[in-house]
C-alpha cells in the first residue's frame, strides 16, 4: 500500500474503535445506534479511498 500513511490507518482505527466502544455499551446510549452508523459509513469511505488510492500507486509502477 505504497500511498497509505500510518496517520490514515491510524484514523481508520479510531473511527471503528469509536463504533465499537458505542455498540458494547450498556445499555445503549441515547442515539448510539445513528453514531455508529455514522462512524462505520465514514471508515467505509476512507477504507474505500485508501483502496482505491492504492490501486492507482500500484497501476502506476506498472
Amino acid at each position: 500500500m505504497p500511498n497509505v500513511n500510518r496517520q490514515d490507518l491510524e484514523a481508520l482505527r479510531n473511527i471503528v474503535s469509536q463504533a465499537h466502544l458505542i455498540v458494547s455499551t450498556e445499555p445503549l446510549i441515547a442515539g448510539g445506534i445513528e453514531r455508529a452508523r455514522e462512524l462505520l459509513d465514514a471508515a467505509e469511505r476512507l477504507a474505500d479511498f485508501l483502496l482505491a488510492d492504492s490501486q492507482v500507486a500500484a497501476s502506476r509502477r506498472s
